[in-house]
Formats: structure tokens, C-alpha cells, sequence
């Protein structure tokens, strides 16, 4: 996956660039996720990642329907689990390591916290917030906190179709804006 994360431009132009986007994403099998913006997202056949901020996974569904693939960030077990009760097809959990652009959010909330989202949610946790490969390898191989939770992200085949854009949104109806 792919995600567009402009916060500062015009929705006009988060669009164009978003639609380049899609198509290159196409192309190589990736999938794109447009950073809080499921407008914009459901034009281009992408998929919205949802912030603390933004719309909440319900209202999206609500808004937008079941074709249109919703993330959303969260930062405990309780955002996690509105998450996946409102709707949302993954949820991104973090900060799980320091890192110095998610100190806003308070201090890392660690793999124990990771671990116990994975396994209390039904839908894919996705981890992010400090990792790098050394304690990747280090902290996963000890007890990995998702991956036998979650088939389709030990198996790419089955990610990839689970998160495949729908027909519908193959024919772009903001194409011509």
C-alpha cells in the first residue's frame, strides 16, 4: 500500500496528484490510500486512511459505502476497537517504538499494547511509530503480535485480493473535474 499524506494543498490538487497516483499504484499491484480525504479516495478508486481527525470508519461507511477501503489510525484499545465497530477494514495502531513525529501523541505504547490490539480486533493491525529492522527482528521473533492472527499478511496473495478496488470504482466519476 501506498498512501498520499498532503495536508497542505487544495483538494483540487490532491486530486490530480491522486489519480497519477492510482494509476502508477495499478501498474505495479500496490494499492493506494488516500491520508484523510474519502472523497477524494472514492473518485480515484483508492482507499482513505482516516486519522484521529478526521471522519470517524462509521461515518465513512455511511457517507461512502462498503466498496471503499477504510483505515484508521489509532493510538489505543479503545480507538482500536471503535475502529473496527465502526466499519474501518484495518486499523494502523501506534506510535509501538519512540519516534520523534509521533511524540504528540504520547509515549510509545509499545509491543505489549500492540500484541493485545492484534488480538483482541478481527480485522488486520497494521504496526507503525519507531520500527526499524534491528528491533523488528529483535521484538517479532520473540512472539510476533499479529502476523498468526492475520493469514492475509503472511500470505500477500490473499492481502492483495482482500483490498483489490472494486469494479465500481474502476470507472472514475471525477475524472473530468
Amino acid at each position: 500500500m501506498v498512501q498520499i499524506r498532503e495536508r497542505d494543498l487544495p483538494a483540487r490538487e490532491i486530486l490530480s496528484i491522486s489519480e497519477a497516483a492510482v494509476q502508477i499504484a495499478r501498474t505495479t499491484g500496490a494499492r493506494l490510500l488516500v491520508n484523510d480525504r474519502a472523497d477524494i479516495a472514492m473518485c480515484v478508486g483508492a482507499g482513505v486512511h482516516l486519522t484521529t481527525r478526521s471522519l470517524t470508519a462509521d461515518v465513512a461507511r455511511l457517507a461512502f459505502g462498503q466498496e471503499l477501503l477504510v483505515g484508521a489510525s489509532t493510538h489505543n484499545l479503545e480507538e482500536a476497537v471503535t475502529a473496527e465497530s465502526g466499519g474501518a477494514d484495518f486499523a494502523v495502531f501506534g506510535p509501538v517504538f519512540e519516534t520523534a513525529s509521533k511524540r504528540e501523541y504520547g509515549p510509545p505504547a509499545g509491543i505489549e499494547s500492540l500484541r493485545a490490539i492484534a488480538r483482541r480486533l478481527s480485522i488486520p493491525v497494521l504496526a507503525l511509530g519507531g520500527i526499524t529492522l534491528a528491533n523488528a527482528r529483535r521484538r517479532w521473533m520473540q512472539a510476533p503480535p499479529a502476523l498468526p492472527r492475520y493469514p492475509c499478511l503472511r500470505k500477500p496473495t490473499i492481502w492483495k485480493s482482500q483490498f483489490e478496488p472494486s469494479s465500481a470504482s474502476k470507472n472514475n466519476p471525477c475524472s473530468n473535474l
